[in-house]
């Protein structure tokens, strides 16, 4: 699994401290991370951004967040049979 969307809740992350630590460690592991465009991260050189539908290309989707966070992506994550953690 070298290719990683993130997704965050910006509601319970709303300065992305979490999502930040977390890109960091898999970049050390020299993972390519995803994020969504609309999500203000600001270490863009870490992530690649893009569009929802380029988050489904990942190997691997992390959510962090809640129960609602998942079930956003959860459906089409199932279609893709992309792993959600």
């Amino acid at each position: 699994m070298n290719k990683i969307a993130v997704i965050p809740n910006t509601d319970k992350d709303f300065e992305l401290k979490a999502t930040c630590e977390l890109v960091k460690i898999l970049k050390s592991c020299g993972k390519e991370v995803l994020i969504e465009k609309n999500v203000d991260f600001k270490e863009k050189s870490l992530v690649c951004e893009t569009d929802k539908n380029g988050l489904l290309d990942a190997d691997l989707i992390i959510v962090l967040g809640g129960d609602g966070t998942i079930l956003e992506i959860a459906e089409e994550a199932a279609k893709n049979d992309t792993p959600i953690f």
